[in-house]
């Protein structure tokens, strides 16, 4: 194999899910969200290990919901 090979490679491309906006959003608005459960009553009482399992089910769910993934078969049907 000589070098001209290697150049013609193309490295692997990100998933699509990665390469869309709503990664930033999602990621801002749990940083928000972490820091109002530090101060909220109730919640503020919890560990912070608690509070982060809670948080983090609760924004992946949101998440997953508001901006699901296609796949491959109902990107075919569009």
């Amino acid at each position: 194999m000589d070098t001209t090979d290697k150049q013609k490679k193309k490295p692997p491309q990100k998933p699509k899910a990665v390469n869309t906006a709503w990664v930033s959003l999602i990621t801002v608005i749990s940083f928000a969200l972490s820091f109002a459960c530090t101060y909220l009553p109730g919640i503020s009482a919890l560990s912070d290990g608690t509070r982060t399992i809670i948080l983090t089910v609760a924004i992946s769910c949101a998440g997953a919901l508001l901006f699901p993934v296609k796949t491959q078969s109902e990107e075919a049907e569009q």
